[in-house]
């Protein structure tokens, strides 16, 4: 839990998707861990989401003392999951943040989790995500990011290629990047790793404890600098299981 704050607090919005524990109450444990050197970090959580009896949530976690604040958030309607309609095996969580320090004001952020088994279907289905996103706030500042399963087995090389997801929009992180903790080389998620593990001197049963993925950090551009890599935001999107009750 000790290094889940840590890395936490390396940020100021950060996402956790792939939470499992059904009372709530594990993260919230972790807020009040990531808050006790004085840290002032707010959450907005999901709804549980899934089709089957295995449910998850999403958490945003945010920075108060940098003035990031929430202006709005909404689950996709992706259709009735009764009659079998639905699109997505966990339906997306936008949620639209103040960044007053940026050049850009505001970002909405569509966070998702794929089902392996349906990634191609899946991604390509965001672009409805996006487009209602879009519709919904007029916001241009749309960055999709969780665990999009979009590499390997999953999404092949020449499937990629055929996705208009990845044709039409920009992908900031490469297909040679390994972003999971396990020996498996694949490029899961979205833009640069943070390999806790080395950084922290994990050894591998910890690290496997703290995360099956490494978290993918993305720099905003401030007001001040203007430049990519003194932003005065920085985006972590993860996937980290809080199944277990701390």
């Amino acid at each position: 839990m000790e290094v889940l704050a840590k890395i936490v607090r390396r940020y100021d919005i950060l996402l956790i998707q792939e939470i499992r524990d059904s009372a709530g109450t594990a993260i919230k444990r972790l807020l009040e861990k990531v808050n006790s050197d004085g840290s002032q970090f707010e959450i907005m959580v999901s709804d549980r989401l899934g089709r089957g009896n295995s449910k998850e949530q999403y958490a945003y976690f945010y920075r108060a003392s940098s003035n990031v604040t929430v202006l709005d958030s909404y689950h996709y309607d992706d259709g009735d999951e009764a009659l079998g309609s639905d699109t997505f095996e966990r339906e997306p969580f936008t949620v639209r943040f103040s960044v007053p320090k940026t050049v850009i004001g505001s970002l909405s952020i569509v966070g998702v989790h794929v089902r392996p088994d349906s990634a191609v279907q899946e991604i390509e289905s965001l672009r409805d995500v996006y487009d209602d996103v879009r519709r919904k706030w007029a916001d241009d500042n749309v960055l999709i990011m969780g665990d999009l399963n979009a590499d390997c087995s999953y999404v092949t090389k020449t499937a990629m290629k055929k996705l208009t997801m990845r044709s039409d929009f920009y992908w900031p992180i490469g297909d040679d990047v390994d972003t999971t903790v396990a020996k498996t080389d694949c490029a899961y998620d979205s833009t640069v790793p943070f390999r806790f593990d080395t950084v922290y001197g994990l050894t591998p049963e910890q690290t496997g404890d703290v995360s099956d993925h490494y978290p993918i950090e993305l720099e905003l551009v401030s007001r001040a600098t203007r430049t990519w890599r003194h932003g005065a935001y920085s985006i972590l999107c993860v996937l980290l299981c809080a199944k277990y009750v701390f």
